[in-house]
C-alpha cells in the first residue's frame, strides 16, 4: 500500500468513536485494585539490610583505595604502613625509657 492509502486508513480510524466498556467495567476496575496488596510499613532493620551492600561497596572501594595509596606511598620511597604505624607509635609506646 501506498502512504497516501495508510493515512487515508488512520484518518478513518482516528475519526471513529471509542467503544463502550461492557456494563460493569467500572465496578470491577475497583474491585481490582481493592484486592491489590497495600503497601506494608517498612522498618528501620528492614531499611538498613536494604542499604547493607552498599555500605558492603563502599568499604571495599574505601580498602582498595588504601592498599593502593600504600602500595603507591612505597613505590616513591615512602615507609609502608607497618613501618609508619611503628615509627609513630613508637614514641608513645616507649615513654617511660627515660625513667
Amino acid at each position: 500500500m501506498n502512504p497516501r492509502k495508510w493515512n487515508q486508513i488512520f484518518e478513518l480510524a482516528r475519526s471513529e468513536p471509542p467503544p463502550d466498556p461492557p456494563p460493569g467495567f467500572a465496578a470491577r476496575v475497583t474491585r481490582a485494585l481493592e484486592r491489590e496488596a497495600r503497601p506494608v510499613a517498612v522498618s528501620l532493620l528492614e531499611e538498613f539490610g536494604g542499604l547493607l551492600p552498599r555500605f558492603a561497596v563502599g568499604a571495599a572501594l574505601v580498602i582498595v583505595l588504601c592498599v593502593a595509596v600504600d602500595f603507591g606511598a612505597g613505590a616513591l620511597g615512602e615507609p609502608d604502613l607497618a613501618a609508619g604505624v611503628s615509627q609513630a607509635s613508637e614514641p608513645w609506646l616507649f615513654a617511660t625509657k627515660g625513667f
